[in-house]
């Protein structure tokens, strides 16, 4: 157990409470399970980290840091809403998130030198221009409604890869179905 900063400092401090991280020389050790957790608990709240009992500590942590889950989430059918949810979590063969878990040696898009991640594929791949258009070309009266830029690479891949909370539960699950459409028009996956 990693030792507490208070008990190494000889005078009392703000983050007194905190565990001191073990020392690491590697990034790869820095993310593994013991500094990755002692980082991440000394980033809690101390209202959250001082609670009395672990039923109590587990419901202030979940009100506190729970994402709320939208019911189009799970929208879709087969493997393409699979593949949607798996490229919001990180998760998809796309080559950066297989490089990312040490699976490919490189990020590289097959098609291009870009990185192959989510922005990549869903808004600048040249090999999927088409398909894109096609995405574009239904999508856009709901993209002109929230007033987001296709050159805001940013938003518009949260919005295709998360929806918006400004649309209805069924316009969400329609971008949802056309997002799937489009990923399974590419064949990427």
């Amino acid at each position: 157990m990693p030792q507490r900063r208070g008990s190494a400092d000889r005078y009392p401090t703000r983050r007194s409470e905190d565990y001191i991280p073990p020392k690491t020389r590697t990034v790869k050790y820095q993310k593994s399970f013991i500094p990755a957790t002692v980082k991440r608990w000394n980033q809690l709240d101390k209202n959250v980290r001082d609670k009395p009992t672990i039923n109590s500590f587990k419901a202030t942590l979940k009100k506190t840091y729970s994402v709320p889950k939208h019911n189009y989430y799970s929208y879709g059918k087969d493997k393409w809403a699979v593949a949607h949810t798996r490229m919001r979590l990180g998760l998809s063969p796309l080559n950066q998130h297989l490089h990312s878990h040490h699976i490919v040696p490189s990020s590289c898009c097959p098609h291009c030198d870009e990185s192959e991640n989510c922005i990549h594929l869903l808004l600048r791949c040249p090999k999927y221009a088409a398909s894109r258009s096609n995405l574009f070309g239904v999508i856009g009266p709901t993209v002109d409604k929230l007033g987001i830029g296709i050159t805001n690479e940013f938003l518009m891949s949260n919005l295709l890869l998360y929806g918006h909370e400004q649309l209805t539960v069924h316009e969400n699950k329609q971008l949802f179905y056309h997002v799937q459409s489009f990923l399974k028009e590419t064949k990427r996956f």
